[in-house]
């Protein structure tokens, strides 16, 4: 059966049962371990994409807002400027923007050192990378939402 969870709904979690089955080895014998650290530098991978998916997110979000959200009327805006000319707002729009180009341009090069590897002066350089992506990314990630919910501000949060 499915967990009823906090966190994460879309990946469910559930128990699964394997009496009776059958084992087999994928691979070769003792290559466990190095078939371990692919799929670990898979998922560390797919960590530092998802910073990014979040980031983006975080920051359409901010920016539609800001845009959208008028405020202090000004001589010729009776109605007010939209919040994403004010300075400290476009501030963290900008600084969320420049970070996520930066961080896609890091996966970038990341994933053309990975599909360059066997052809590369240095296979090992796509793997140092790996990790400096997923954590640089995840942290962005955090910063950047957390500057999104400053743009919207007093909206109720």
């Amino acid at each position: 059966s499915v967990e009823h969870k906090l966190g994460i709904h879309g990946s469910p979690t559930c128990v699964l049962a394997y009496d009776g089955a059958t084992g087999y080895l994928v691979g070769e014998v003792g290559g466990g371990l190095a078939g371990m650290f692919v799929m670990m530098n898979s998922a560390r991978l797919g960590m530092g994409h998802q910073g990014i998916g979040l980031a983006e997110r975080a920051y359409q979000q901010a920016s539609a807002y800001a845009t959208a959200r008028l405020q202090g009327p000004v001589p010729g805006r009776p109605d007010g400027t939209a919040i994403a000319e004010h300075p400290d707002v476009r501030r963290l729009l900008l600084s969320m923007s420049s970070s996520i180009s930066a961080m896609r341009a890091l996966a970038v090069y990341v994933g053309d050192l990975f599909d360059r590897a066997d052809d590369a002066d240095n296979p090992q350089l796509a793997e140092f990378f790996v990790p400096i992506l997923k954590g640089w990314a995840s942290e962005e990630a955090v910063r950047i939402a957390s500057d999104g919910i400053q743009v919207h501000g007093g909206m109720g949060f």
